[in-house]
């Protein structure tokens, strides 16, 4: 049995993504360089993202999800069911997304001296 190594493994991962960014992308009318202005990122940023050439922290795939107007799951799905949901996603889905994209984090209280 062939052990795969964990690098290449999350280069796949990354690269299944980039897949899946790119097909929401296209699939809700954006241009790389639409989407990378409405992220605050720059058009190549983007295309890094889509090659799986760019490594994604949670905020941005969530930052993904709320531009793009899905849920941050359809990037980690099979294509076939990504393909499913891109036609049909409840609004209560959305709405958590921007819960979670908009929650500010808790005040700390003022050090006291």
């Amino acid at each position: 049995m062939k052990v795969r190594s964990p690098k290449k493994e999350g280069r796949n991962v990354l690269i299944a993504i980039g897949k899946r960014v790119r097909m929401v992308r296209k699939a809700r009318g954006h241009t790389s360089w639409s989407l990378a202005a409405a992220l605050g990122l720059s058009q190549a940023h983007v295309s890094r993202i889509e090659t799986g050439n760019q490594g994604l922290r949670c905020i941005m795939i969530l930052r993904l999800a709320r531009v793009l107007n899905v849920s941050p799951l359809i990037f980690f799905m099979e294509e076939r069911q990504a393909c499913r949901l891109l036609k049909v996603l409840p609004d209560d889905e959305i709405r958590g997304v921007e819960l979670v994209c908009t929650r500010k984090p808790p005040r700390r209280p003022a050090a006291k001296s």
